[in-house]
């Protein structure tokens, strides 16, 4: 055999390694910032009738590596996607507002309810909040996190990265 490694003469492997992960890495960024946007927006979509600085919050990046993150810098982003139970500190109370405007109101009085909540009344009858030991807030319907939409798409980027690979772009 001439060429002594058994191989097709002229080859070299290495050389040929490096460039197909150079490829694959060009491959991977334009598939990363072509799906992205479509990511982010079909979340933002998902937040409902959030206010635009929650709806902005949400973005996307692509790594030096190639690595595609969404990102999610809402002040609630864990809890909306995970859920969460917070619990008042030792001997206090954790007060829920029924009403924004409410918020400021200091409460002349606090009422027990029919079902045992303990409700605070600001100086007309009407409560303004409820007070509590603990709350959990449940996270929302599996559609509508970041995570299932992100994961919605991995078909599609994986498509596109073979696409840009094959020449296809």
């Amino acid at each position: 055999m001439a060429g002594g490694n058994g191989g097709v003469q002229g080859w070299d492997p290495i050389r040929y390694t490096r460039e197909f992960e150079k490829e694959l890495l060009t491959a991977r960024v334009k598939a990363g910032k072509k799906i992205g946007p479509m990511i982010v927006k079909a979340s933002r979509t998902a937040l409902g009738r959030a206010r635009p600085a929650r709806r902005k919050a949400i973005n996307f990046k692509v790594r030096k590596n190639g690595t595609m993150v969404i990102i999610d810098r809402g002040k609630n982003a864990r809890t909306r996607e995970y859920g969460l139970t917070i619990n008042a500190r030792a001997g206090g109370w954790l007060r829920i507002d029924f009403d924004e405007s409410t918020k400021n109101d200091a409460p002349a009085y606090t009422i027990k309810s029919r079902k045992g909540n303990i409700l605070l009344v600001a100086d007309d009858t009407d409560p303004i909040a409820v007070l509590k030991k603990e709350v959990t807030i449940k996270p929302v319907d599996l559609p509508r996190r970041i995570s299932t939409i992100a994961n919605q798409h991995i078909a599609t980027y994986l498509q596109m990265i073979e696409d840009n690979l094959a020449g296809r772009h």
